[in-house]
Parts: C-alpha cells; structure tokens; sequence
C-alpha cells in the first residue's frame, strides 16, 4: 500500500511538471522526476511480478529500479540545487563531486547484486536476502549516497531559502529542507535495518521497519510538495495575471480609441489574437497589447499635452500595474 501511495505521490509531481514543459527552458527536474516515479512503479508486487516474469534474471528489476532511482535522485538533487541558487550550476553543490559519487555507488551496487545469492524473485527483497553480506551493502551503498545527497541539498534549501524573494520559491524549499531531513531519518532507518538483519536482531530490524514505512511516504510526499510548489505558484500567478489583463484590455481600449485611435496610423497596437493561437498565446498576446496601450496613452498625453479624467488615470494605473508585474521569471 505504501509503494502505491508513494507512486501517486510521484506522478501527480510528474503532472504537474509537465503542465509548463514546453515553456520551461529546462526540465531535469521532470525527466528526474519520471525515473523516479517509473523506478517506484516498479516496486509496487503486482508490476514486479510481472516483469521478472519476462526478465532473464531473477530480481534483475530491483537492480535496474535502484538504479533508475539513483539517476533520479542525482539529476534531481543538481535541479535543486542550480534552483535554489539561481545560477547556471549548483554553486556549493558540487555537481562534480555528485556524479562521482552516483557513479561509485552504482558500481559497487552493481558488484554487491552480483554476490547475492537470490535465486528466486520476491517482492521483498531485502527481507528474504538481506542476511546475506552482500546484500547488506548493496542496501548500504544505495542508502548511503542518498544520506550524504540529501544532506546536500538540505544545507543549499537553508543556506539560500533566506535570500529568495518570492514566497512560492521559499515555501516550496522549506518543504524541501523539511523533506530532505525526513529522509535522512529514513536513510538511518534502512541502515539500522540493514545491520540488525545481517545480525540477526530481527526485532530490531522489524522495529525500524515501522519507522521506514511512516518516513517513506511522509518524505516522499514532502518531496513533492517542495517540488510541485514553485510550477504550480508560477502557473497560478499566469493565470491570475491573465485574466486580470483581459478584464482590463476593454477599458484600456476605450481609453486609446478616444485618445491615440485618432491617429491610428502612428499606433502598433494589432487587432485581435488568431483563432489557431493557443490559451497561453492568447494570454500573452493580451498582456502585451494592454502592455503597448498604455504606452502609446502616455506618449499621447505628452505629445498632446493633454490630461485624461480622473476614471481614466485610475485605468490607466491599474494597467501599468498589471504591466509591470514580473512574468516568467517571477
């Protein structure tokens, strides 16, 4: 059930990623967020029986998953990075040192797989094997690199949480920070598991496994919060901005055809929007035509030395207003 919950969780994220793909100048955090939720779905029984039925290999998809995941989780963790100090790469984030170590924790987990004895598939895996050595570190080497990622992005959220300047970003990295910390209470928790299974303390071991299965869901869900607030805020904030500009466009026009229409040729204000362009063209091509109403207003008044009423000065405000707001980069 919880595999379930947490694979919802991952792909409402991937849903709301994609709502602004197209003009987002780059998506790893999508692509990042489709190998982990495609690793996820992987683990849920029902789908893992079903492909190690067709693999060649016994428990090779519990391989292929982790790693999916991992590559997850490092593009991810540069995504956030590069986000969270809004510069071309990811300042103290090491990217370098990232890819060295996902490579690292891959190539030993690789290894790891390879020793363990499992000869036949089971849904939980490191249940029915993790007594073995081998095993043991595999989980290890897996969780590890997790521990010491999350680590990272957790001390970029709160290193630069408190310069960001819009409140979608700070909420959406304090839910981060958050999450990162749940997950490493997480991580500690399938490595005392890891430890008491190749001890023997399965009390121990059954006892974390309560906690793992709380901080599973509870940090991937944070997770995705963090991740999904920042797009979401955004494409509110287009809307809104959208349609407060086609409230305003009619006034403004009734403005400009009393005042600039009467030398229309001067003016490049275009007609309408066409039919073939789509809701966000159409929104965009709104906001600047009131964008360049108002400016040839202005132009009009200074030209003319004229003086609008004190309804029209208030239109005209509220327009510049609108104008003025950030766009894409807010």
């Amino acid at each position: 059930m919880t595999n379930v919950l947490v694979t919802g969780f991952m792909w409402a994220l991937v849903a709301v990623l994609s709502l602004r793909a197209r003009t987002r100048p780059d998506n790893s955090v999508l692509w990042a967020a489709i190998a982990i939720a495609t690793s996820f779905t992987t683990n849920i029984d029902s789908v893992y029986l079903t492909l190690t039925d067709i693999g060649p290999w016994p428990n090779g998809f519990d391989l292929a998953a982790n790693i999916l995941l991992m590559v997850g989780i490092y593009y991810l963790s540069r995504s956030i990075g590069r986000g969270a100090t809004g510069l071309g790469s990811s300042g103290e984030f090491s990217e370098r040192w990232i890819r060295i170590a996902v490579i690292c924790a891959v190539t030993a987990m690789v290894i790891f797989f390879v020793l363990i004895d499992a000869p036949s598939a089971s849904t939980t895996f490191m249940l029915t094997y993790g007594n073995q050595l081998p095993a043991a570190l595999y989980s290890i080497a897996q969780y590890t690199y997790i521990f010491v990622v999350m680590t990272g992005v957790l001390v970029t959220c709160i290193r630069n949480v408190p310069r960001m300047r819009h409140g979608r970003f700070k909420v959406g990295f304090s839910f981060l920070a958050i999450g990162c910390t749940s997950a490493l209470g997480l991580c500690t928790a399938v490595i005392g598991m890891d430890i008491a299974h190749l001890a023997g303390n399965i009390g121990l071991m059954l006892g974390l496994g309560v906690l793992y299965n709380v901080l599973y869901a509870v940090t991937i869900g944070l997770l995705c919060i963090g991740l999904g607030i920042p797009p979401a805020g955004r494409l509110w904030h287009s809307l809104a901005r959208a349609r407060k500009a086609q409230k305003i466009e009619p006034r403004i026009r009734r403005i400009w055809a009393r005042t600039v229409a009467e030398q229309s040729s001067l003016s490049l204000v275009s007609g309408t929007a066409s039919m073939e362009d789509s809701e966000p063209e159409r929104m965009a091509r709104t906001i600047v035509r009131v964008h360049r109403m108002v400016v040839e207003i202005h132009d009009w008044v200074t030209f003319h030395k004229r003086s609008l009423s004190e309804r029209d000065r208030r239109t005209l405000a509220a327009a510049e207003e609108l104008c003025m707001q950030p766009g894409r980069r807010s």
